[in-house]
């Protein structure tokens, strides 16, 4: 297959950061996506941002921010200091028209946080969507975080088990089949002597949330292989 080498331009984003120009391969006649820069941005990094983290300590998951605002500001023995107010990680990608036809630009994808003295005071993302659950993610055995430790179990053809009632220590199962979707949202039906019981949990990063007896969100963790 012949290729062209397509030039990437050079992009600035609010002074802060310049990147680099270079060039990529295209395939001919296509309308190519030119990633520019292309920071870490998921929810689950997105959920790790907490007020009251600095700066570095973001960066130290997300990267170098490549966009922001910031002004100087005096100090009492006149020096001048430069204070970052928000500070931005942005996905760049262009769409370059081939041919003079014009084409759709990707949507935008940004996070960004505000910052007082230095640490985060605020936070924000646009365009960001929860990766699509994977019936492998959950197929095995759970336990609830409490001290009952009761089970889940999905099995890759469909089959639910949850604990019911503790006899003598161990855990009688409730038995019956659940349903995912793909963000995450888990249906589950089982029946146990005459009882039925619907159940709804939610699979976010690794961690199944979900109510269970009067408290209204209990995690449940994986066990290890």
């Amino acid at each position: 297959m012949n290729y062209k080498l397509l030039p990437i331009v050079l992009v600035c984003l609010s002074g802060l950061a310049c990147l680099k120009t270079g060039t990529l391969p295209t395939a001919p006649g296509s309308a190519p996506v030119v990633v520019v820069a292309d920071p870490p941005l998921t929810l689950a990094n997105y959920d790790k941002i907490k007020v009251g983290m600095t700066l570095p300590e973001v960066e130290a998951f997300l990267g170098k921010h490549n966009a922001g605002g910031r002004h100087d500001e005096k100090a009492p023995d006149g020096t001048t200091r430069t204070v970052i107010d928000s500070a931005s990680w942005v996905k760049i990608a262009i769409v370059v028209p081939v041919g003079g036809v014009e084409v759709k630009q990707p949507e935008e994808c940004r996070i960004v946080v505000e910052l007082k003295d230095g640490k985060v005071a605020s936070k924000s993302q646009v365009g960001l969507a929860a990766e699509p659950a994977k019936d492998k993610d959950i197929v095995g055995t759970w336990h609830s975080q409490d001290d009952d430790k009761e089970p889940l179990v999905f099995e890759k053809d469909g089959t639910f088990k949850c604990g019911f009632v503790k006899e003598k220590g161990e855990w009688v199962m409730a038995v019956g089949t659940y349903t995912i979707s793909d963000d995450g949202k888990i249906d589950a039906k089982a029946k146990q002597g005459g009882a039925t019981l619907g159940l709804h949990y939610t699979l976010k990063d690794g961690v199944i949330f979900g109510p269970r007896g009067p408290n209204p969100k209990v995690e449940w963790k994986k066990d290890k292989d």
